[in-house]
């Protein structure tokens, strides 16, 4: 299972354009720390090399907290 300090390790090591607060609001939508479609996508770069699961992008667009992911993946097995 994904844990949330997973996620968030996955941001910080995305090459994001933008810095992170430490630690990241669980509950605070992408767009509100100022990350762009671009940092999102390399999120989920980061987290398909560390689960091997490739998450459609019509999905991606639902997902746009930690919460939102952490659930995503948990359903997910």
């Amino acid at each position: 299972m994904l844990s949330k300090m997973q996620i968030e390790e996955a941001m910080q090591n995305a090459g994001l354009a933008v810095e992170l607060p430490s630690p990241v609001p669980t509950d605070t939508p992408f767009a509100d720390l100022g990350m762009d479609s671009l940092d999102i996508y390399n999120v989920f770069v980061e987290l398909e090399v560390l689960t091997g699961i490739q998450v459609p992008d019509n999905d991606v667009e639902n997902l746009q907290t930690i919460d939102s992911i952490h659930d995503y993946f948990s359903a997910k097995g």
